[in-house]
């Protein structure tokens, strides 16, 4: 029964196939659409390509033939737009096909990515690197003929992608571009490591952008690239030879460790205009910002704050790396724990003066500091659990650090984020389990309790204690006896006006 059911499925894919062959890219000369409502028509024809899983169903014959040949002809189109939805046509064609389907058309499918990435706009790249990861990803499973091909192509397509990410405005509209772009580079330094190792310092300085986005751009859209970034930067060990897989990981966590010190130096009032000379030439690329000086004080507060979500999420990035194991997290785990015993010791009230910035213009008044540590906390909070359950089992050597950070961290958060040092404390319980109960769930254990009882309602003497002096003070027949007592009587505070949010 099965077979006849599939030849159905199969059939009715390839009708639908060459309808919308047809009818995706059919000349309207008399009455032709405007470009918002063809992307919408194209993107559900797409959609609808891939939840009937269309190409799946057909790997072969006419239908699957035509396609592809118009889908590569739009791609030389002279207008962006259609060259933009071929390439997202057959991006979802690529992606819904296994390589053995691909195996015959993958020449063709890398010279239309080649020239889509060196010649045309990058809404046109961003189908094009997702075309090109796919067949990274899935390399394995292809034959020895297009393994070579696709090899010999990444010579020629990595330089165009890092270029790209160098040279192109992140704004919001190429924003999927770097994200596609990460991810390409990711999958590449994972599947096809020996190939990507000439680049492999190349693509560390294609994740420095993201520390200093241009002037106008928002941190939003910068944050929303983040974890295809730190994914990638974690995986640049990959793209190294296999006795230098640990000191290459080492030297970017240090790199990404001192520049969040020198962000704690900032913060804590410590940085010194001398200090530039003494730090490694190596740095200069990760500290290097023309943007901060040309904002105004509380801007910079928030910049630096972006700029500790980015190394915080690179960071671990690093830690996650599945090029490392659990012995060489170990050999800095240290260094980021003294890290973060240094972020959560910071104080508002330890740091320059109230209301003016330092005469060096290097130290933010203490009302700025105050002002950022809600959003600074919870950075340093998931990088405590992203250590703590990246080390595994060895991270047991480190509980009195540990404990001694959680320590600072229940003490120093302030309550806005809270949430996010329960949600951190959570992982960081689990991942040590029963043996840390001692130094680190006791801890944690009496932390909760004094915040819970200040959750508890009043006691029921407290709360009629108030009925009994008004009682009294009704009997008194003195004036400045009921004044006195009435004095005396707790105040009783209540919200006349509570928020919609709580």
């Amino acid at each position: 029964m099965a077979a006849p059911q599939d030849d159905v499925r199969a059939t009715k894919a390839k009708n639908l196939l060459s309808s919308i062959t047809a009818l995706s890219f059919a000349q309207r000369e008399d009455e032709p659409l405007v470009d918002e409502l063809y992307q919408a028509e194209t993107a559900h024809l797409q959609q609808v390509l891939a939840d009937h899983q269309v190409f799946r169903l057909v790997v072969n014959g006419n239908a699957l033939q035509k396609f592809y040949n118009t889908m590569i002809q739009q791609t030389k189109d002279s207008a962006a737009l259609r060259q933009e939805v071929a390439m997202r046509f057959l991006a979802v064609a690529v992606e819904g096909s296994g390589m053995e389907a691909l195996d015959q058309r993958v020449p063709k499918l890398l010279d239309v990515v080649y020239h889509a990435l060196k010649h045309q706009h990058v809404s046109v790249c961003v189908p094009a690197l997702h075309i090109l990861t796919h067949l990274m990803f899935n390399l394995a499973h292809a034959t020895v003929d297009t393994r070579r091909l696709v090899v010999d192509q990444i010579g020629r397509v990595v330089p165009l992608v890092l270029h790209h990410v160098g040279d192109v405005d992140l704004n919001a509209a190429s924003a999927p571009f770097f994200i596609a772009s990460y991810e390409a580079l990711y999958v590449g330094c994972q599947s096809l490591s020996t190939t990507f190792r000439p680049f492999a310092n190349k693509i560390e300085a294609a994740c420095l952008p993201l520390l200093s986005p241009p002037a106008g751009t928002s941190t939003d859209v910068a944050t929303s690239i983040l974890p295809a970034m730190s994914s990638c930067l974690g995986a640049v060990a990959h793209a190294t030879a296999v006795d230098a897989t640990t000191s290459t990981w080492q030297q970017i966590v240090d790199r990404v460790v001192l520049t969040l010190h020198y962000q704690l130096d900032v913060l804590g009032g410590k940085d010194k205009a001398s200090d530039g000379r003494t730090r490694p030439a190596a740095l200069k690329p990760w500290l290097k910002d023309t943007v901060m000086p040309t904002l105004p004080l509380y801007l910079q507060a928030h910049r630096l704050v972006y700029k500790v979500h980015v190394l915080t999420s690179m960071l671990a990035g690093l830690l996650s790396s599945a090029a490392i194991a659990e012995k060489d997290i170990v050999l800095v785990a240290p260094d980021v724990l003294a890290l973060l015993r240094r972020a959560f010791s910071l104080r508002a009230d330890a740091v320059g003066k109230q209301s003016a910035i330092s005469e060096d213009g290097r130290q933010l008044p203490s009302s700025v500091l105050y002002g950022s540590l809600p959003l600074l906390q919870p950075h340093f909070t998931s990088l405590l659990a992203s250590l703590v359950t990246s080390g595994g089992m060895p991270m047991f050597r480190f509980t009195s650090s540990i404990a001694k950070v959680v320590q600072l961290s229940c003490q120093a958060t302030v309550p806005s984020a809270v949430p996010a040092l329960h949600k951190a404390l959570q992982q960081v319980l689990s991942a040590l389990g029963g043996g840390a109960y001692t130094a680190v769930g006791g801890l944690v254990l009496a932390w909760s309790l004094s915040h819970l009882q200040h959750l508890a309602p009043p006691s029921s003497a407290a709360s009629v204690q108030p009925a009994k002096v008004a009682t009294a003070v009704a009997h008194q027949s003195n004036k400045k006896k009921r004044q006195r007592v009435a004095a005396e009587a707790p105040v009783e505070v209540k919200r006349t006006s509570p928020s919609i949010h709580q």
